[in-house]
C-alpha cells in the first residue's frame, strides 16, 4: 500500500510540475508584465522588462514604455501616449503595435532609423498622460502624438488603489498554475460581477463635469507641447460598433473643434475614407495586427502630408 501511495505521489508530482513548465514556457504564466504604483501619474508599468506572454514578446525600457531602449542618436523621435489601445496588451506582439507599424513605415519611407515610443498604460486617461509628460517630458521627440479613445471623453484619472490586485499586479504570482487557476478560471467565470471589478477608476458620477475636465486637461497637453515647440497630434479611436451606431458625437465634435482651433492635426478613424472594418478590431475597443497597421498608416499620411517631421542626417 505504501508503494502505491508514492507511486501515486510521484505521478501527481511529475504532472504538476511538467503542467508548471509547460504554462511558463509555452503561455509565460505565472511571470506577467508588472505594475508600479505612483501617487501622480497613477502607475506605470515596471522598467526594464523582457518578457513573452501567450505567444508574444512584451517589451519594457527605462521609461516605462512598451519600447526597446532609447536609441542615442536616432533620426528622428516620436512620443505617443495612450491607454491600452496605444499599448496593445499581452495579446499583441511587440511587433504588431501601432507604435512599431509607424516607425517601420517612417523608416523604409525616409530610408533611416528613427524610433515611436510607445507610453501608455490600460485604463490610462488624458489626466493619466498628462501626468506623466509632466514628470517625464517629451523625450526630445519631433512629434507627439496623443491617442484618444472614446472612453476616455468621460474616464476620471486612473489611480493607484488598484495596483497589487489581479489585472494590475506589482509582483509575480506563487507559481503559473496558480495564476492559471486565479485569473482565468476563478476571477473570470466563478466570481459574481461585483466580487471582481478591478477597475482602476472611481465610478463617473457626473459625465459632463468629467468631460469638461478631461478637455482642460487636453488644452494643458496642447499647451505644454507648444511651450516645449512640440508637434502634436491627436489620433481619435472609436469603439466597434460605432461603426455602424456613432454615440457621443457632440462630445465628439466638441474635442476636433478644440483640435482645429488651435491647428493641432488629427485622425479620426470615425473618418469613411480611412475604411476602417469590424475585422480591425479585436475586441469592442482594441485592434488586431490589420487594425493598428491601418491606423500605423492613417497616421502616417498625416505626417506626410503636413510635412511635420524633418529628418536628421546624422
Amino acid at each position: 500500500m505504501l508503494k502505491i501511495f508514492a507511486l501515486l505521489f510521484t505521478v501527481i508530482l511529475v504532472f504538476f510540475i511538467l503542467a508548471e513548465l509547460s504554462l511558463r514556457v509555452f503561455l509565460g504564466l505565472g511571470q506577467p508584465p508588472l505594475m508600479i504604483a505612483d501617487e501622480q501619474i497613477g502607475y506605470f508599468f515596471k522598467e526594464n522588462q523582457d518578457l513573452n506572454r501567450f505567444g508574444n514578446r512584451i517589451i519594457y525600457n527605462s521609461y516605462h514604455q512598451r519600447s526597446d531602449q532609447l536609441k542615442k542618436d536616432p533620426q528622428y523621435r516620436i512620443l505617443m501616449l495612450g491607454d491600452s489601445v496605444t499599448n496593445g496588451g499581452v495579446l499583441t506582439d511587440q511587433s504588431e503595435t501601432i507604435t512599431e507599424f509607424l516607425e517601420e513605415k517612417i523608416d523604409n519611407f525616409y530610408n533611416v532609423k528613427g524610433e515611436v515610443l510607445n507610453a501608455s498604460a490600460g485604463s490610462w486617461a488624458i489626466e493619466n498622460e498628462y501626468e506623466y509628460i509632466k514628470r517625464f517630458g517629451f523625450f526630445d521627440s519631433d512629434i507627439v502624438i496623443l491617442q484618444i479613445n472614446t472612453d476616455d471623453f468621460f474616464q476620471p484619472k486612473s489611480t493607484n488603489n488598484k495596483v497589487g490586485t489581479i489585472n494590475l499586479p506589482n509582483k509575480n504570482p506563487p507559481s503559473a498554475i496558480y495564476e492559471l487557476l486565479n485569473r482565468y478560471v476563478i476571477h473570470k467565470y466563478i466570481l459574481s460581477p461585483e466580487n471582481k471589478n478591478n477597475s482602476s477608476y472611481e465610478a463617473i458620477l457626473n459625465p459632463d463635469s468629467q468631460f469638461k475636465e478631461n478637455l482642460d486637461f487636453l488644452l494643458q497637453i496642447i499647451k505644454l507641447a507648444d511651450e516645449r515647440n512640440k508637434k502634436l497630434i491627436v489620433l481619435l479611436t472609436p469603439y466597434k460598433n460605432e461603426l455602424d451606431n456613432k454615440v457621443y458625437e457632440d462630445e465628439r465634435k466638441e474635442i476636433i473643434d478644440i483640435l482645429e482651433e488651435n491647428h493641432i492635426p488629427y485622425v479620426n478613424l470615425l473618418n469613411q475614407e480611412l475604411d476602417l472594418r469590424k475585422t480591425h478590431f479585436r475586441d469592442r475597443i482594441h485592434f488586431n495586427e490589420k487594425g493598428n497597421k491601418t491606423i500605423a498608416n492613417a497616421i502616417f499620411e498625416l505626417i506626410i502630408n503636413n510635412n511635420l517631421l524633418t529628418i536628421a542626417n546624422n
